[in-house]
């Protein structure tokens, strides 16, 4: 009888610790899944497109100086209407020539010793012009060709224009897709070379959106905007994390 007691308890602590095995094991290959389901890797996507900006903006100084005010805004207006006539040459329409308000300025006697006086010596009128235009090439002859005015006794600042490219709102929803697609790729060839794939997306970011210079180094944390150029190069950057599995 004691016998079959210690053969009973030597199949039932077996089978016991069998089944702890089991469990075990299935607990194990459980944790191990679910830490394997929660790795993720994270990596930046980067799209590039050089575009052509659309709207140039161009603008004057105009300055006369005299010591009549009366005959300096008549000198003034005349010089607003030959550049007016110069920009309406060029292929301008009237309705796009903006002038602003005239600033008159007192232009005071200085003293011998670098004080100055009460004793007005001219008046100083001065006022901008501005034009624009969906024609780049045009406002870019208009600010190398402006200063020949200078021939003509006016007195003008030729302003560099700026350019711009209108449609900007499709092309950040352009590169910023090509550039999530970007992060996948890079994402996928990361995996495989672990011998895993990726799974879905954890997170997702927007990193900098730039407009630069072509060839340009040029990187700020809040990204460039360039209007200097009429040929731009615009750079987006994503970062995706994404489950492995």
């Amino acid at each position: 009888m004691e016998n079959n007691n210690k053969n009973n308890s030597v199949i039932i602590l077996g089978v016991s610790l069998a089944i702890g095995l089991i469990i075990s094991a299935y607990l194990l290959a459980g944790a191990l899944v679910k830490a394997k389901s929660n790795q993720a890797i994270a990596v930046k996507g980067l799209a590039q497109k050089q575009i052509i900006s659309d709207l140039g903006i161009w603008s004057c100084n105009l300055e006369v100086t005299n010591m009549n005010a009366t005959v300096a805004y008549d000198m003034l207006q005349k010089d607003i209407a030959r550049v007016r006539e110069f920009l309406v040459a060029k292929g301008i329409k009237p309705e796009h020539i903006a002038v602003s308000a005239v600033n008159n300025l007192k232009d005071y006697v200085i003293s011998a010793n670098g004080v100055r006086t009460n004793e007005i010596r001219g008046y100083v009128l001065t006022c901008v012009v501005g034009v624009q235009s969906d024609d780049v090439s045009l406002i870019d002859r208009i600010y190398s060709e402006s200063t020949n005015l200078i021939r003509d006794g006016i007195n003008i600042t030729s302003n560099p224009p700026s350019y711009f490219y209108t449609k900007i709102n499709d092309l950040k929803i352009e590169t910023l897709g090509a550039a999530a697609a970007d992060a996948k790729l890079r994402a996928e060839q990361l995996a495989k070379s672990t011998g895993s794939k990726i799974g879905t997306i954890k997170s997702a970011s927007q990193g900098v959106f730039q407009i630069t210079e072509p060839n340009s180094t040029e990187v700020s944390d809040y990204g460039e905007n360039n209007t200097n150029s009429i040929k731009k190069n615009v750079t987006a950057v994503v970062t995706i994390e994404f489950f492995v599995q």
